[in-house]
């Protein structure tokens, strides 16, 4: 009769040992799960970043362009076709009619843009 106790014993030791080991590897899986999503939101948004300072560099390109009147790709004074720097692009219009300029960054294809409005003054600084 003392076996068949210890027997019983050991079965509901083994059942709880393997709820523990289950619930154990949930909980690593949920882990894991939630370092992915952080890790692939964190360069997603240093991709963002990127294409926002590739915008704003096409427009400092632009204003470098308009100030000297020199243009230095043969796009067009203020306009530059794609230009590739660093990890992604950046394109630029202007449009002399409306006195603005719009850049585009691109950063794996996340893009991100800024547009300037000026005023003509006759007076290059």
């Amino acid at each position: 009769m003392p076996s068949k106790n210890l027997q019983n014993g050991n079965g509901f030791t083994l059942i709880g040992i393997l709820i523990v080991i289950i619930f154990l590897s949930l909980v690593g899986a949920a882990l894991i799960n939630l370092t992915f999503n952080l890790s692939v939101s964190a360069e997603l948004e240093i991709d963002s970043i990127k294409a926002l300072y590739l915008a704003e560099a096409g427009i400092s390109h632009a204003i470098k362009e308009l100030k000297t009147d020199i243009d230095l790709d043969s796009s067009g004074i203020g306009e530059t076709p794609v230009i590739e720097l660093g990890d992604g692009v950046y394109v630029v219009k202007h449009n002399p009619q409306l006195f603005t300029i719009n850049s585009t960054g691109i950063v794996n294809g996340i893009r991100r843009s800024v547009e300037i409005s000026y005023a003509t003054t006759g007076i290059v600084e």
